[in-house]
């Protein structure tokens, strides 16, 4: 039995958000000098980086220790991410969506839930992806506010 997906209408992302305009937040924006994209973060998240020779990892953390829930972004050259690792788990109901930016396509927004309430959440990119996976709704919701920020960036 196939996971049931439901495709909603492409979103046309937007240029320029409110944060850089007002100094607020942080941003992360694509890699490898494309600036295609950038998500921005709220200036009390908490942000750990890491990574190898050939991809960088950023973590926002949602709780206290120990029991905390992770978004992750991934990024680099020889990233994978084109759907989400959960898709097949018949227990999760998935939506997508594509983004755009000046009328191409430069990702997709995976969205999953189950019948319990936790959910995930997928967008592939190019060169990686952001992603939470198996998390309570309200870290859900403090995540999906970071993963909502994402626009446009100064690339072609």
């Amino acid at each position: 039995m196939a996971a049931e997906i439901t495709q909603d209408p492409p979103v046309q992302l937007r240029r320029y958000t409110i944060f850089p305009r007002l100094g607020v937040g942080r941003r992360l924006v694509s890699p490898l000098g494309l600036d295609l994209f950038e998500f921005h973060l709220p200036l009390f998240a908490h942000v750990s980086q890491g990574g190898d020779v050939d991809f960088v990892n950023y973590s926002v953390r949602y709780g206290p220790a120990p029991a905390k829930a992770w978004l992750s972004f991934v990024f680099g050259p020889t990233v994978g991410g084109t759907s989400p690792p959960d898709l097949e788990n018949t227990s999760i109901k998935w939506t997508s969506r594509k983004l755009t930016c000046n009328e191409s396509t430069v990702a997709t927004d995976w969205r999953g839930s189950a019948s319990d309430g936790r959910r995930w959440r997928h967008i592939d990119v190019i060169f990686g992806f952001a992603e939470y996976r198996d998390v309570p709704p309200k870290a859900a919701d403090y995540f999906d506010k970071i993963l909502n920020s994402v626009s446009c960036g100064k690339g072609p």
